[in-house]
């Protein structure tokens, strides 16, 4: 049975049937490509990277990604709007997901 998501076109819900949720210390570069490797269709998300970590830190480390691994959506942490935005402007890939107030 297919999740739907409200007001989303059916080809969007049937296409993101298999997703994996971010998870910190687990959904490294290593767990994406294996899940990768079971359906090329899944909604895969980087671990949550925080703000500082790519505005301040090695951006690249956390931002490369193997060809393999795509599409991959990044988990975006902060707890300031601005920093969260300028991060978002900031990253190559067009899916990004952003938390604030939550360590998790």
């Amino acid at each position: 049975m297919a999740t739907e998501v409200i007001g989303a076109p059916a080809a969007v819900t049937e296409a993101w049937r298999f997703c994996v949720a971010p998870m910190m210390d687990w959904t490294d570069r290593h767990c994406r490509y294996f899940h990768r490797q079971i359906s090329s269709r899944a909604r895969l998300y980087t671990e949550m990277v925080t703000t500082g970590a790519l505005l301040h830190g090695d951006a690249a480390r956390h931002l490369h990604f193997d060809a393999a691994e795509h599409p991959v959506a990044l988990q975006l942490g902060g707890s300031e709007p601005d920093e969260l935005a300028r991060a978002a402007r900031e990253r190559d890939e067009r899916r990004t997901a952003a938390r604030t107030g939550s360590p998790t």
